[in-house]
């Protein structure tokens, strides 16, 4: 059965054991979350089928091997490179396989927000202000990011940023199974969401699996990526 585990270090999931802590936590909040990403993550998870929802969900990746999904950590990070910020996961999510093969789920929950802005939108204005004396790396981990990752790409490129970073977020993890699942609550914003997602995926090696499955290559490593609408 899968566990929702919690950061008990960090001083804002301190009070939380449980889900229902995890969705009553945004009562207090003083932003208005209703209809975002983060408080609409929390009621999907609060669902009583949500491990049989990520089962059904993440089954085809494996096709004829079982698997179990062992816990869920909300807001978990990943290093990716040695720069300062990591890549904060909505949620992970790890599991095994029957033979015993590890698996790594990072999940990215969108409701009406899209995937930041483009590449070159965000280099560009990076490098504007270093070049106006601002103490910033963007540029640097950019350049990295394309390099390690996404080579031959260009900084100007208008894909989506965020979609990058999370994309070597989730390969990073060492890991036999690395799955990306794209996960938007809102119909009206599935379309666009996944017309930036393709734009990126248009740029690296992959296979179609089925209707939103995709078997992603970067050299000696595969990341499956899953692009799902839910509808609360």
């Amino acid at each position: 059965m899968m566990k929702f585990v919690f950061n008990e270090k960090s001083p804002k999931w301190r009070n939380i054991r449980d889900v229902r802590d995890w969705v009553k936590s945004f009562d207090s909040s003083s932003k208005d979350e209703k209809g975002h990403s983060a408080l609409s993550l929390a009621e999907f998870c609060s669902r009583a089928t949500i491990e049989e929802e990520f089962n059904v969900m993440l089954k085809p990746v494996f096709q004829s091997e079982n698997f179990i999904l062992q816990t869920a950590q909300p807001e978990k990070s990943s290093r990716f490179d040695n720069y300062r910020k990591q890549r904060i996961h909505d949620l992970a999510i790890y599991g095994q396989t029957d033979s015993g093969k590890s698996i790594f789920v990072g999940v990215e929950a969108k409701v009406d927000e899209t995937y930041n802005s483009n590449l070159s939108k965000i280099y560009d204005k990076a490098k504007s202000e270093q070049l106006n004396g601002k103490n910033t790396m963007i540029p640097q981990r950019i350049e990295e990011l394309i390099k390690n990752y996404f080579p031959g790409l260009s900084t100007h490129s208008s894909v989506r940023y965020h979609i990058l970073y999370a994309i070597a977020g989730t390969l990073c993890e060492q890991c036999n199974f690395n799955i990306l699942l794209f996960l938007t609550f809102k119909k009206a914003a599935a379309q666009r969401n996944k017309k930036d997602l393709m734009d990126v995926l248009n740029l690296i090696n992959h296979e179609v699996l089925s209707e939103g499955y995709y078997k992603c290559t970067f050299g000696d490593k595969i990341l499956y990526i899953i692009d799902k609408t839910v509808i609360l």
